[in-house]
């Protein structure tokens, strides 16, 4: 969970709670729960049992509690994770109705429990049990453990609560428990242990508005089917009232105007070029030379590469960002210069990365950072290590080396990547947040004109414009980085460099003087992601009778049986690539359990919530 997204989901639940409730009468002054117990065993399966025990004071008579659980939370800003409740069942010792009347919506369930034809009044006691799935965390980082890191009680109860009492069971001891409360579950709570597989919790009070969150640690691998549910964000889920045909046209005109500005965004994003010279060379008349605004998505065939930059630059330069490829072309080209050697092992997708005989020494600065972080202080490396989640911030450290030197090369107005995360962040929010303010602003008029006499509606569909350029900079974000002409020149040549490389046939390929010319462009083709096709080029050269080089940064079998098995090189190649999307995957498997409970608390608790009230 990304508790930033969720603190804001919460409270903004929580100042919705009076409409989303549905009550026929406000809560009247007075009411309270003098009594919030709750039982909660965890099966081991990750599921959790619960059953509320609530002692409910009616000041003046009402019907009964509602309360509302949170279903749907954001986890980050493309995705949102949920949890289900089901076998909901409702008692009262005290005999007070117990009616259900359940409502859902995407973010929350709610029950409104008691007989709208009946009132009660004084203490009444309601029971109220189901299953709880998706909450616990499994294998926080930051903790090493397993965890319930829960919000019992959410930040919209609108009554004062006190005597809160949690317990929590399971199968398997605890090691660790914390607690926290507040409208932002900043204070710890009063008390907390644990003993075996026991762990309780209390609160003397709560005001309202304030919740209660729970950590519960067990040792990492105790709940091994344990999983949370990450889904993508429907950019779609919103639903305001509306009303008559004026306020729909001024809603669809906002969205038109909308539509146009996504557009004009779009033009300011095509790249920066030279007017007055070949799309591939900077004119002499230096800096002040005239310019055009053109894309560059193309370049004429040229059968070598721009001199003097690394061959993870230029596929980095076409696909306006650093990628897994662009180290993977690092590493192969440090095996072709002779600082690596790969060796094929017995198993086909095994393979090993071993010093070579010439001295690192010599190398440039990212080069060398590449070569340190991969090796360490070892004189080889396998794929077990390399896929393992433990040398993924050695990995990470090699992307933002080359990231830092992308940058660095000013072949951009803005750091690619930082541009499409601005765009993107700045879409969701005009989509969310400016949709939700278009949203209560379009139904003030409404209500506004109707107070005067008009009866004109529909002007709550004005959240509409703000969706539409949120989501239109959200999906055009990718686009918006903005190359400067020096990089539009450079990417000009990495474009046809490319298609040669793509297109080329084995009786085009020239001796080039005996060199080992698939290995001297193969870095390119990876960082490319063309590697296959340059490695079948080659493969059919040999098979014609062709001269051709063998690389000698090379060692193990050949897989497809032809001459010099350069398929075999390109398949242990992509096992090095594979390796690190394995560490990437193991890592964020890893970070997918959510916050831990045990960094000390804050920021929007931990996992589920909700409130409630009386009616």
């Amino acid at each position: 969970m990304r508790r930033p997204l969720s603190l804001l989901a919460a409270g903004a639940l929580a100042l919705a709670l009076p409409l989303l409730a549905d009550t026929s009468a406000e809560a009247a002054s007075g009411d309270k729960i003098t009594r919030f117990d709750v039982l909660a065993r965890v099966g081991d399966d990750g599921s959790v049992r619960v059953v509320e025990t609530i002692d409910d004071y009616f000041a003046k008579p009402g019907h009964g509690p509602y309360v509302y659980f949170t279903t749907r939370q954001s986890y980050d800003s493309l995705h949102d994770r949920l949890y289900g409740y089901s076998d909901i069942s409702v008692t009262s010792p005290t005999g007070a109705p117990v009616d259900v009347e359940q409502s859902h919506t995407t973010t929350y369930v709610q029950l409104r429990i008691g007989d709208p034809d009946q009132k009660v009044s004084g203490t009444q006691t309601y029971v109220i049990s189901y299953t709880m799935t998706g909450a616990l965390n499994p294998r926080v980082e930051e903790s090493g453990l397993d965890e319930l890191y829960w919000n019992v009680i959410g930040t919209g109860w609108t009554l004062p609560i006190s005597n809160v009492t949690v317990t929590v069971e399971s199968a398997h001891d605890v090691v660790k428990t914390a607690c926290y409360y507040g409208h932002a579950y900043t204070t710890a709570c009063a008390s907390h242990s644990s003993s075996g597989g026991t762990a309780t919790f209390a609160q003397p009070s709560l005001e309202a508005g304030n919740g209660l969150a729970i950590a519960t640690g067990w040792p990492a691998g105790t709940f091994a089917d344990a999983h949370p549910t990450i889904v993508e964000v429907d950019a779609t889920q919103w639903s305001v009232a509306g009303g008559s045909i004026y306020g729909v046209l001024a809603s669809a005109l906002a969205a038109l105007a909308a539509g146009l500005g996504v557009f004009a965004v779009s033009k300011a994003g095509r790249d920066i070029q030279y007017a007055s010279a070949a799309p591939s060379l900077a004119p002499e008349t230096g800096p002040g030379a005239a310019t055009k605004r053109e894309d560059v998505a193309d370049g004429p065939v040229t059968a070598t590469p721009p001199p003097g930059i690394p061959p993870r630059l230029l596929g980095a330069l076409i696909r306006e960002r650093v990628a897994n490829e662009d180290v993977t072309s690092t590493i192969v080209d440090l095996c072709v210069r002779g600082y690596l050697h790969l060796r094929q092992g017995e198993e086909v997708d095994d393979f090993a990365l071993q010093r070579a005989k010439r001295d690192p020494g010599d190398l440039n600065q990212v080069d060398r950072r590449v070569y340190d972080l991969l090796l360490g202080n070892t004189s080889a490396i396998g794929r077990q290590r390399i896929a393992s989640e433990s040398f993924y911030p050695s990995f990470k450290l090699m992307r933002k080396a080359i990231e830092d030197e992308f940058n660095a090369q000013r072949w951009y107005k803005g750091a690619p990547k930082s541009v499409v995360r601005m765009y993107r962040v700045l879409g969701v929010v005009i989509a969310v947040i400016g949709g939700a303010i278009a949203a209560e602003i379009g139904k003030g008029v409404t209500t506004w004109l109707r107070l005067a006499g008009l009866n004109v509606g529909g002007f709550g569909y004005l959240w509409v414009a703000c969706a539409v350029f949120g989501v239109g900079l959200f999906l055009l974000a990718p686009r918006l980085p903005v190359r400067t002409p020096a990089g539009s020149a450079v990417a000009v040549q990495a474009f046809g460099f490319k298609k040669y490389l793509e297109s080329t046939q084995a009786d085009q390929l020239n001796s080039q003087d005996g060199r080992d010319v698939f290995s001297q462009y193969l870095p390119y083709a990876v960082s490319f992601g063309c590697a296959d096709h340059w490695a079948k080029v080659f493969e059919e050269a040999v098979q014609a009778g062709r001269p051709t080089s063998s690389p000698n940064w090379y060692t193990g079998r050949n897989l497809l049986a032809t001459g010099l098995g350069l398929g075999a090189v390109t398949f242990a190649v992509s096992n090095i690539e594979s390796s690190f999307a394995d560490s990437t995957m193991a890592h964020a498997q890893a970070m997918s359990s959510g916050g831990s409970g045990f960094s000390g608390g804050g920021d929007g608790g931990g996992v589920g919530g909700g409130g409630g009230g009386n009616w």
